[in-house]
């Protein structure tokens, strides 16, 4: 048992790295597999139970795990027993609300087509049903829903039908309604950004400028915008203690290997963390030095790991970049036109 929550506490590690790749999850994933064919001899534990509705009486020893481990779990429990449409239907049939979440977010996950038989009332499922819609392609399902007496038309369902459905024009006015609902920490919210042109990611930026507490926020925003633009905003960050790492983070996403440039890589990875911070802030003054030279020149106005954000390096980013990289080209697949349809990427710490 130990060992399975060491290859899951290693498996947090590489999530959402940069010195992670696809080989290392993918390896992982087989240690797991072969450590749940193992613990599944012993009768009293969950991965015993080819039956989901008893595997999940004893799934219940997991609840303080988090969310993430929670739904590794049961992808690895689906795949030594190959039971994962029964084991959907017993989550999402289940009487307890944090069973039904997760066979949605399970659903999501998985991205078949076919896997939702209902929309749910509550208003935490219907996000991540209206998101897997998105994702599979089922507007007609989604606007059949919406011209039901079944629709609750609340902010936040209407956020999400009008953001993923509709061809509402996207506005930085919108950015009060993700505060007044508390989604600035949503997929919804990622979506929302990575689809802004630069006139309006900046009126973004600079409305949630207004409140210190929005700082890390507008960190993220600047990387996952892929806007070269705010490259010297993230080196000023850079050299303020409290977000040293937080600018680090989006620089790196912006600028790849391309980093190592302006930056040393011992640095960049150096395993004492206020050394590292220390010798970042530095180079945060340096980066800016540099932003009038030629090397920033050579990028075009929007991208992603140091390569022009478009369609074909999108791809080849979700497909051989780092963990992080990943994550954030995943977010950015909604410009890129594929024959099979976009795929959801969640923090790889949770997908099998």
């Amino acid at each position: 048992m130990s060992y399975l929550f060491e290859l899951m506490s290693q498996r947090k590690q590489f999530s959402n790295g940069f010195c992670s790749f696809k080989q290392n999850m993918d390896d992982n994933s087989n240690r797991l597999l072969a450590c749940a064919r193992l613990l599944r001899a012993d009768p009293d534990h969950f991965f015993s139970k080819k039956n989901p509705l008893l595997a999940l009486d004893l799934f219940k020893v997991y609840e303080e795990l988090s969310n993430n481990q929670q739904l590794l779990l049961l992808q690895v429990y689906a795949k030594i027993h190959n039971n994962f449409t029964s084991l959907l239907s017993n989550l999402q049939e289940s009487p307890d609300p944090k069973m039904q979440l997760l066979g949605d977010e399970l659903m999501l996950i998985k991205g078949n087509k076919g896997l939702l038989k209902k929309f749910s009332g509550t208003s935490n499922r219907l996000q991540i049903q209206l998101l897997y819609c998105f994702y599979t392609d089922q507007y007609e399902n989604v606007l059949k829903l919406v011209e039901s007496e079944d629709w609750e038309a609340t902010p936040v369902n209407k956020l999400y039908f009008n953001l993923l459905f509709s061809d509402t024009q996207l506005q930085s006015d919108l950015l009060l309604l993700f505060i007044d609902l508390e989604l600035l920490e949503s997929h919804l919210f990622e979506l929302f950004i990575v689809a802004l042109n630069e006139k309006t990611v900046t009126e973004v930026v600079n409305k949630l400028s207004a409140d210190d507490e929005h700082v890390k926020l507008i960190i993220r925003v600047m990387s996952l915008s892929g806007y070269t633009k705010f490259i010297p905003f993230l080196a000023r960050y850079l050299q303020d203690e409290k977000y040293t790492l937080c600018a680090y983070h989006s620089l790196r996403i912006l600028l790849g290997d391309k980093l190592d440039e302006l930056i040393p890589s011992d640095i960049q990875f150096d395993s004492d963390q206020e050394k590292q911070k220390s010798n970042l802030a530095y180079y945060g003054a340096k980066m800016l030095h540099y932003w009038d030279s030629d090397f920033l020149k050579v990028f075009g106005p929007c991208i992603l790991s140091g390569k022009n954000r478009t369609p074909l390096n999108i791809l080849n980013i979700y497909k051989s970049a780092s963990q992080a990289h990943r994550r954030v080209a995943s977010i950015n697949q909604i410009m890129v036109n594929v024959d099979d349809g976009l795929h959801y990427y969640a923090e790889a710490e949770a997908i099998l």
